[in-house]
């Protein structure tokens, strides 16, 4: 599914964004409790993240009227360029400084995103004939990992007279295909390694303590605290303030895991499941 969160399901929403995150009971989130050191615990292993499961309380409006296009997202700063194949600069976006964006036909746009003069995401967003769903397909490169994704968003309004197709407010309703996606967690005594498929990594006690998490923006700091023997919490901070917290929850059997993702910058919340391999 904003380069900030690609240890976790912000692949969706960043993507979403580039075609372009709580709630008042995640302040209990925010409380710093007392780590538990866990000699075997439940988060050991190799998890596979279910793209279907991933769901997002984030709406996009595009608007692509007179070769203009302009892209809100929840949260979000808009942002607009012309529609003219050619790349132009971008200002106060997350992930990307520059894009393009050419006109495939009446119902599909095609999107390609820089950074730094380096191509790192080429998107296509295509209007099914009913004009109430959509096909939104990626290509992205982070940290040197390539991920590919594909969701089905459904409009939430329609966008004004003699606009493009995909002009209008959506919401992202599914993700579709398989994914390679996954997640391994090495828990020892009161210390956690983290890796991701997509190249995140990250090496924290279970206290709170500060580290940083390599394959997000530069410089970005996190931390991990246990809960509980089957609770998780990692906070991330984003120029010196706390953007995002993330709560995995391992189910009784051990077998699944559920995670939330709180944006607070946005308000978004964004959640998926995985499973042990």
């Amino acid at each position: 599914m904003n380069n900030r969160k690609t240890y976790r399901t912000t692949w969706w929403l960043r993507s979403i964004n580039d075609m372009k995150r709580v709630e008042a009971w995640t302040l209990f989130a925010l409380l710093v409790l007392p780590s538990l050191a866990l000699a075997q615990s439940v988060f050991n292993g190799t998890w596979k993240v279910d793209p279907g499961s991933y769901k997002t309380t984030m709406q996009v409006t595009f608007m692509l009227k007179n070769g203009i296009y302009r892209v809100q997202s929840t949260g979000q700063p808009a942002y607009q360029i012309k529609a003219d194949g050619k790349f132009h600069k971008v200002a106060g976006q997350l992930g990307f400084d520059a894009e393009s964006v050419r006109i495939i036909n009446d119902h599909t746009v095609e999107t390609t995103s820089e950074k730094n003069g380096k191509k790192i995401r080429n998107a296509t967003f295509s209007v099914n004939p009913d004009g109430q769903t959509g096909t939104f397909s990626f290509s992205s490169v982070n940290n040197g990992h390539t991920f590919k994704g594909k969701s089905i968003l459904t409009r939430v309004a329609a966008g004004p007279a003699g606009s493009h197709a995909i002009s209008g407010t959506w919401r992202m309703q599914r993700a579709a295909g398989s994914s390679s996606w996954t997640m391994t967690y090495k828990i020892n005594n009161n210390t956690v390694d983290f890796h991701s498929s997509m190249g995140a990594t990250y090496h924290a006690n279970l206290n709170g303590m500060e580290t940083t998490a390599s394959g997000d923006e530069p410089g970005e700091k996190m931390s991990v605290v246990m809960l509980d023997p089957h609770k998780l919490r990692e906070t991330y901070w984003v120029k010196g303030k706390i953007g995002t917290v993330s709560v995995t929850t391992v189910a009784a059997d051990g077998k699944t895991a559920n995670v939330v993702d709180y944006d607070l910058d946005t308000g978004n919340k964004s959640s998926l499941t995985m499973t042990k391999q």
